[in-house]
């Protein structure tokens, strides 16, 4: 069975550009610049993620994103996408926020993760969006470790149903109180950004 995409793109034309990319991958994506066939169609059908693809996006316009999350209470992953430097607008359901094409392969990971399982990254890495590069980051793409980085509980909790990481590692305090109640995983620990590589590299088999 194809995994199924959704995608929000407020550029209908740029829609297009998405239709191989997921074709490849054998994922099939719904796609429009109309929200309400988009939001109508996941009450509908459960896809395995939901992407925004959004540009002008800012505080006193229409929020995409706020309007989907009030319309559908959405169980599975919602991933913001933009191609400039912009701050992101935070929303708290929101897994991941990329910036293409610089992050290209870390979209094609997240949306193969989810929608085709099976990969065995070192690390799931539960965490708080910024910006800014964390240390513990930096030095897991410095050491080679491979490892999937995600910013809300029931993404992490749907990317463990099909994937298996060695280690599930989360940075917030109050996050690692409920998440260790909610997912499904016997190696699960507390990491600060500053924790050191090779405190790290204890945890992984």
């Amino acid at each position: 069975m194809l995994g199924k995409v959704f995608l929000y793109n407020e550029n209908k034309a740029g829609l297009s550009n998405f239709d191989d990319f997921f074709a490849d991958r054998s994922l099939q994506m719904f796609g429009s610049d109309n929200l309400y066939h988009i939001i109508k169609y996941a009450r509908e059908t459960n896809p395995d993620m939901m992407i925004f693809s959004i540009q002008n996006e800012c505080e006193k316009t229409f929020s995409p994103i706020s309007q989907f999350e009030e319309a559908i209470n959405a169980q599975y992953p919602i991933i913001v996408i933009r191609n400039d430097n912009t701050p992101f607008k935070m929303h708290s359901g929101v897994a991941h926020y990329l910036r293409l094409p610089r992050d290209i392969k870390k979209f094609t990971d997240i949306t193969e993760s989810y929608a085709l399982g099976g990969k065995k990254h070192q690390i799931m890495l539960l965490d708080s969006y910024s910006e800014n590069t964390s240390p513990i980051k930096r030095q897991l793409d410095t050491n080679n470790i491979p490892y999937f980085e995600v910013h809300s509980e029931i993404a992490a909790e749907i990317y463990l149903r099909k994937n298996a990481p060695q280690t599930v590692f989360i940075e917030n305090t109050e996050a690692y109180k409920t998440a260790c109640l909610r997912l499904k995983h016997n190696r699960i620990f507390y990491v600060d950004r500053q924790q050191d590589i090779t405190e790290i590299k204890k945890f992984l088999n």
